[in-house]
């Protein structure tokens, strides 16, 4: 089995005269839910990911690191993947598929519309929009990243900040 959660980053700052979109920063409130969404699908949901797969954008980057020190994964080990910007599925499919079969569990933290297109794709499910810091997880009944079109699957969770904040 592979299992795969797909996480979009943490709600960033709009782009700014003279900032690129890739080096757009977190906003205060991603600083926040970034943290709290690492541990709700640790704790919660109980999903432990073996490798932390971002985009290198700055607020994916951001996130991931904020997810990491949140569920104790060494920094250090997260892997930055250029192509995940911007990705859509087809370039989304092709880095997934190149992940090292040694890792059962992958948290893969990237942007909108790719993930949410790509979570469409996989499953019988129609996602309209995965939320800043929202999460979709996907088992598959495979033993190889490149197999996962193909194999069964079923929704582990999906989750966003919005369904563990409290009500004023």
């Amino acid at each position: 089995m592979k299992k795969l959660c797909l996480f979009r980053h943490a709600k960033s700052t709009y782009a700014s005269l003279g900032t690129d979109d890739v080096d757009r920063p977190l906003h205060e409130v991603g600083f926040i839910n970034a943290p709290m969404m690492g541990h709700v699908i640790t704790e919660q949901h109980k999903f432990k990911p073996d490798l932390i797969l971002t985009s290198n954008a700055k607020r994916a980057l951001q996130t991931s690191k904020l997810v990491a020190e949140a569920i104790g994964y060494d920094e250090k080990k997260i892997q930055i993947e250029d192509k995940l910007y911007e990705a859509g599925v087809e370039a989304l499919l092709n880095q997934i598929q190149l992940i090292e079969e040694k890792y059962k569990s992958v948290l893969l933290i990237g942007h909108n519309p790719g993930l949410t297109l790509l979570a469409n794709f996989l499953t019988d499910q129609h996602i309209g929009n995965l939320a800043t810091c929202g999460s979709i997880a996907i088992e598959f009944n495979t033993k190889t990243w490149d197999n996962i079109t193909d194999a069964e699957n079923k929704i582990l969770f999906t989750d966003e900040p919005k369904n563990h904040q409290e009500e004023p």
